[in-house]
């Protein structure tokens, strides 16, 4: 499919988009106070089996809970959690979900199934199927109001590297999303994603989850694995040491899947944002994300003209949006996005 014209404009514009975006956007805190539940949501693993597992999340949100708010529902990438959203260090930094909420937003951060909190089931279980449908388990609660009492009116998927997979395949089936914000997540492939693979091995041999009943076939990084995910120049160590401290897992099934997420990219007909890092090896390398040529430059192909795609690029960061020192200046541009499609 082609891409509009306007599409990739807005990308090569981006040097003054992002001059301005940081002082402009983001509105003054509320002076009511950031409030998190989390919610163990029941979910069955495909359509028509029982709901035996449970996906954990923490709706959080400044103020009352009412049903014309938009809900940011976050999905994190292979090898994380919700921590990546509400990162404990530095949260004034780092935080997606302190940004969002000071700006007026709920935010709704997952463990998807296999991470974290939620359940983990067999490895052979946890693929790109079981992944989407227990997301849109959940998306539907929150559109009936069935999660938290409360039924928003607008539901924004962000997804972050696997999650934006994830997020693609839910909104090209769940009649209760109303947009996508991708993040560090292209259809090409980069030099990266070699030096990913070759960091993984079995969570059980980790003593990050010593102790934790993980099934076989769960994977996660080495101790030289988490540094593929940024650009060092700007990335602090004690991020990149915390990061380590509280990474979590994938299995096998859900990298050979993954294509079915990026597949429905082609079907989607709810408004896409697309976030990347200029130095995001894992799917640019060379040339950079914002050279002519590049997985970016290529990314309005694989969406339709309905899904009225806008590609940015961050420049200064890697893989990983949140956790570079200008970690804000890629909040701001979902912000902007966000209150310009939909509000808070």
């Amino acid at each position: 499919m082609q891409a509009t014209r306007f599409s990739w404009v807005h990308a090569l514009s981006l040097a003054a988009l992002l001059a301005a975006v940081p002082l402009s956007v983001q509105a003054q805190p509320s002076r009511a106070p950031r409030v998190c539940q989390r919610y163990d949501v029941p979910v069955s693993l495909a359509a028509g089996q029982p709901a035996t597992s449970h996906v954990a999340a923490w709706l959080c949100a400044r103020g009352e809970l009412t049903a014309n708010r938009t809900v940011q529902v976050l999905l994190s990438g292979n090898t994380y959690g919700s921590t990546y959203w509400d990162f404990p260090y530095r949260p004034e930094v780092y935080s997606y979900v302190h940004w969002m909420t000071d700006a007026g937003y709920v935010t709704l951060s997952v463990d998807r199934i296999g991470i974290g909190k939620s359940s983990r089931p067999s490895s052979l279980s946890v693929t790109m199927e079981s992944n989407a449908w227990t997301i849109q388990q959940v998306v539907e609660k929150l559109a009936d109001g069935s999660l938290s009492g409360v039924a928003f009116s607008k539901i924004v998927l962000v997804g972050h590297s696997y999650g934006s997979a994830v997020g693609m395949l839910v909104a090209s089936r769940s009649s209760a999303v109303d947009g996508l914000i991708a993040s560090g997540m292209l259809h090409g492939t980069g030099y990266g994603l070699i030096f990913n693979a070759a960091a993984m091995y079995p969570a059980q041999l980790d003593l990050r989850f010593f102790g934790q009943p993980i099934p076989l076939g769960y994977l996660t990084t080495n101790l030289l694995g988490r540094g593929v995910f940024y650009w060092t120049p700007g990335a602090e160590a004690a991020v990149i040491a915390a990061d380590a401290e509280t990474k979590e897992t994938m299995t096998l099934e859900e990298t050979l899947t993954q294509q079915q997420g990026l597949n429905a990219s082609a079907s989607l007909s709810v408004p896409v944002l697309s976030v990347v890092g200029d130095y995001d090896a894992t799917f640019c390398g060379v040339p950079t994300c914002s050279q002519p040529g590049s997985a970016a430059a290529n990314e309005p192909n694989f969406f339709p003209p309905a899904a009225q795609l806008e590609v940015r690029v961050i420049p200064s960061a890697g893989h990983n949006l949140n956790l570079h020192t200008n970690a804000q200046t890629w909040f701001a541009v979902a912000q902007e996005w966000l209150d310009r499609r939909f509000g808070p």
